[in-house]
């Protein structure tokens, strides 16, 4: 999400969050500050290869691997798009598609340190099949169509960000999709109240998803620094 003039605070709704709350996770505390621990180094920059040592396997700093297994959201005949909270993070693939969606262009250290300082990174990709040389054998590529990005204390409170889908697959419930696996994530992992920001067009697809503005007559507020320094 992009912070602009027309830009909204909008919180999830209570009654929707209880019925998303999903089974907690045994020992969300310790889980908590298991994540703490990722190294600034952690993630891919540009350029790198999933198998660089650099690269983010996320699901290396639970305490269980298995918590948040990846989801199947569509499935065909030689394609299957995924949801991940534990795919590893390559910040080539999200600069891509921030560039997809026509966002101002990040610099690519800043994006790779909120990848990695965010309490939550979902990824949404397409994995599809085809035959190799090796008639008996398939092989899989995956490609990166959506994202989002949650920040948190870690007890109360999470905030999405960077939530995008590539428009070649807008349309299609994506959008939806990842958003309410991402809040069922943040309630297993015991954060109270999920927020977000929204530019005035899309408030109203989000007011589908279960979140209300000015919730209990909060209101969101901006302070813009004075880049001149006057």
């Amino acid at each position: 999400m992009m912070r602009s003039e027309g830009t909204s605070v909008i919180t999830l709704s209570k009654n929707i969050g209880s019925q998303l709350h999903p089974h907690p996770h045994p020992h969300p505390h310790h889980r908590r500050l298991k994540m703490m621990g990722i190294k600034k180094s952690s993630i891919a920059p540009r350029g790198a290869s999933s198998s660089s040592p650099s690269s983010l396997k996320k699901k290396e700093f639970y305490d269980d691997a298995s918590s948040e297994p990846d989801v199947l959201i569509v499935q065909s005949k030689n394609k299957r798009i995924m949801y991940s909270t534990t795919r590893e993070i390559n910040v080539q693939e999200v600069s891509d598609l921030c560039d997809k969606v026509g966002w101002p262009k990040r610099p690519e250290e800043k994006l790779k340190i909120a990848l990695e300082n965010s309490f939550l990174v979902a990824q949404m990709y397409v994995c599809s099949s085809s035959s190799s040389n090796n008639k008996n054998k398939e092989e899989e590529e995956e490609k990166l169509i959506a994202t989002c990005r949650a920040t948190s204390d870690h007890a109360f409170n999470a905030c999405l960000w960077d939530i995008i889908v590539d428009p070649e697959y807008q349309g299609q419930g994506l959008g939806k999709a990842i958003v309410s696996h991402s809040i069922r994530a943040l309630l297993a992992r015991d954060v109270a109240n999920v927020t977000l920001f929204a530019d005035k067009d899309v408030v109203e697809f989000y007011e589908r998803l279960g979140f209300v503005t000015d919730a209990d007559g909060v209101k969101g507020m901006f302070l813009y620094p004075n880049v001149e320094g006057e």
